[in-house]
């Protein structure tokens, strides 16, 4: 597995997202052990900082609790029933517009350079 190397989030975001959803769909069912850091950095074939910094932003929205020396766990208590709109989510659709709005701003920039031409 890897991630989408044309998605506009960053990698780290992008693995938060898809543990994220791991753990909503039951896949790392509440209370359970998620792998190693080593293992996901395998997995989703990205560095260890990548997947430190996703387990960080999970741990930041109250999904995972770290115990030293034992590992990442998916929190007993975790709110996983209903998927909220975090603020990464909404800053990659914002992003995702910007970056369309841009693109239809240069096209129609084309058509009318082509118009004045002819």
């Amino acid at each position: 597995m890897s991630l989408d190397p044309d998605d506009s989030r960053p990698p780290y975001q992008q693995l938060a997202d898809k543990l994220r959803g791991g753990i909503q769909s039951g896949e790392f069912p509440l209370g359970s052990q998620l792998p190693s850091i080593t293992e996901l950095a395998e997995r989703y074939q990205v560095a260890k900082g990548t997947v430190q910094a996703a387990l960080r932003v999970l741990r930041e929205s109250g999904l995972v609790v770290a115990r030293h020396g034992k590992g990442v766990f998916v929190r007993t208590d975790a709110n996983v029933d209903t998927p909220e709109a975090d603020l990464s989510t909404v800053v990659r659709q914002v992003q995702d517009l910007t970056h369309h709005l841009h693109r239809l701003a240069q096209r129609v920039e084309e058509l009318e350079r082509s118009n004045r031409s002819q």
